[in-house]
């Protein structure tokens, strides 16, 4: 009767330390799962302010562009759109 009682202590045992190594599992489990959403959502981040940080430059270098070369070229000569039609008679 020991021998018996030894092996279902022994699979009760057994039994819980399944149990526990599960429940750690599922713990560790989600801490990796929310590890990476604020990962990629870091990415995500990241890759918007880059976006707005580009189009920003992009826009101060315009308006510097713009600004430097504003009332350089107000009109455009008839010449210039199309050199064929002002030719001289012969």
């Amino acid at each position: 009767m020991a021998g018996h009682d030894q092996r279902v202590n022994l699979i009760i045992n057994h039994g819980r330390q399944l149990g526990r190594s599960l429940m750690l599992l599922v713990h560790y489990t989600t801490v990796f799962v929310a590890f990476v959403g604020r990962t990629v959502q870091w990415m995500v981040e990241a890759v918007k302010w880059t976006s707005l940080f580009a189009h920003y430059t992009v826009s101060v270098f315009d308006s510097i562009y713009r600004l430097l070369h504003w009332g350089k070229r107000k009109s455009v000569e008839a010449r210039e759109i199309c050199p064929s039609s002002h030719m001289q008679p012969q």
